[in-house]
């Protein structure tokens, strides 16, 4: 993820800019089990345009689906869920900025290392 943004974004613990399951880029604040929790969220999510947040333990998870790319985050809790969304609305606009229509057959980390250079 865009480095960047990230330090202007300290609450923001773990993120994905997604096609479908295919993680395209990824950006993890610290260790844990995010990738294992990340896939059964990016399998439930419906590939239709729209925003949703859900509650895990004391983080809620956020995402974004536009166009079939789905961006996602892991924030802590007591952020709420305006700031989060900001946050995942400005990932979207570079990443299609960057990549435009590259994500429809982007692979697996594709744009990691770009993008986290971003």
């Amino acid at each position: 993820m865009n480095k960047a943004l990230l330090n202007n974004s300290p609450f923001i613990i773990y993120s994905v800019v997604a096609r479908g399951q295919t993680i395209l880029a990824e950006y993890a604040a610290t260790t844990g089990n995010f990738q294992s929790i990340t896939g059964k969220i990016l399998s439930k999510i419906p590939q239709h345009d729209g925003r949703l947040s859900y509650a895990y333990d004391q983080h809620t998870f956020h995402y974004i689906v536009e166009d079939e790319l789905t961006c996602l985050c892991m924030a802590e809790e007591q952020y709420g869920r305006r700031l989060p969304f900001q946050f995942l609305e400005t990932v979207q606009q570079r990443f299609r900025s960057l990549y435009g229509n590259k994500a429809r057959t982007g692979l697996p980390y594709q744009f990691n290392e770009d993008f986290s250079n971003e």
